[in-house]
Order: structure tokens, then sequence, then C-alpha cells
């Protein structure tokens, strides 16, 4: 029922599922929500959704919303196609090295939030969905925590971001990240004027690299902990 209501928002576009995983699982994506490019099929994973909704003290219906609207997204707005993604994680492994997945999904989510939050499809859904995630991780990383200060501050999540107990050095790396992170542009491959793929395929790389440069001082440090 929530994904056909999500699926219309988004105006039937042809994606499937929901694929529904009722255990815990350790396969990239499975363990919390997920887009397949090659089948178009979207998934959740049930304890999840539990965590999220911390066993029915927060509106599981929204939260299950927001998770489906996030994955529509990959297919509607970023990346939008399978050639701009595998584009991007080819890039991405050639340029990040270590640190290439980490950097790829982390761009790509950032953007595809933003964009859907932006473009008001499921807005107050993915708001709650957002949230829930950030507070129940158990000690948010560097690199989450600069990520969602700019969601915080750009949409208004209600969050208590409190950095103080890292140190003063990662305390001024992460306030950098969140400046560097506010000043980037996001755009779907729809949004570009020019749309030959040669180019809109360079601006996104352009803005992964600006992401790159926000967060690669964040990721080094927690590397070394």
């Amino acid at each position: 029922e929530e994904f056909e209501l999500v699926k219309n928002r988004y105006g039937r576009v042809p994606v499937f599922g929901p694929e529904i995983i009722r255990e815990e699982c350790h396969e990239s994506g499975k363990g919390t929500a997920f887009f397949n490019f090659m089948t178009r099929k979207i998934g959740i994973n049930v304890p999840f959704v539990e965590r999220l909704s911390q066993d029915g003290k927060r509106d599981k219906v929204k939260i299950i919303r927001g998770l489906y609207s996030h994955e529509f997204g990959h297919f509607c707005l970023l990346p939008y196609t399978l050639s701009l993604a595998l584009f991007l994680s080819y890039k991405a492994q050639k340029v990040f090295g270590r640190f290439a997945e980490t950097i790829y999904a982390n761009f790509s989510d950032f953007e595809d939030n933003q964009l859907v939050l932006d473009k008001d499809l499921m807005r107050e859904e993915l708001k709650e969905t957002l949230a829930e995630t950030f507070e129940t991780m158990p000690r948010p990383s560097p690199v989450f925590s600069a990520i969602y200060s700019v969601y915080n501050e750009r949409y208004n999540l209600g969050l208590n971001i409190d950095i103080s107990s890292f140190n003063n050095d990662i305390q001024t790396k992460i306030n950098d990240a969140i400046t560097q992170l506010g000043q980037m542009t996001i755009k779907s491959p729809q949004d570009y004027v020019d749309k030959r793929e040669h180019i809109v395929y360079q601006l996104q790389y352009s803005q992964m690299q600006c992401f790159s440069n926000a967060i690669m001082p964040l990721l080094e440090f927690e590397l070394k902990e």
C-alpha cells in the first residue's frame, strides 16, 4: 500500500517492488533499503524500519514512505540512469582509492535526499526518515555529523547535533565540511540545460569531487580511529 502511494507520487514510473527482507542482512544495501537498477526493483529491510521507528514509538508509516521515496529518487533524480551510476562509481574507484565506495554512496544519497526534499516528493516523510536515521545512530561519525548538519539547517529536521565529544581539530574539520557541503550545487541530470551525456556526466563528477574534498579529511580521521 505505501509503496503504491509513493509510486503514484512519482508518476507510476517503471519501478517495481517492494522486496521485503524480514531478517537482518549484511549484504550491501539490503540491511536498510535499496534500489537495483538492473531489475528496477526497490526493497526494504523490516528490522531496519523497526529500529528507525524505535519499535513503534515513531511514525512507522511515514518512515516507510520516506525510505521508498528516497529509493524512487535514485531512479527518477540521481543517479537517474544506470550508465551515470556506473560512470561515477568507476571514477570514484580510479580517484578515491580505499574511500571510493563510501564517497560514491554518500554523494549519491546526499544529492538524492536534497533533490527529493526540494521537489517535495514526500518531503515530510523523508524528513522524518532522515531525522530518525541520525537519532538512532549509536555514535554519529564526523562524516554523518557534517552531512546531517546540512540537512538539519536546510530542511529544519529538529536535530540536536552535538560535535563537542570530538577534539578541537576534528570539530574544525567538521565545520569546514559543513560549509563546503552547503555550497555544493544540487542538481539532477534532468536539471541541466545542456543535456549532452558527456557534459552532464562531467558536471556530476565535478560535484562528487567537491563532496570528496569536503569529507575526505573526516574519512582519513575515521580510518585512524
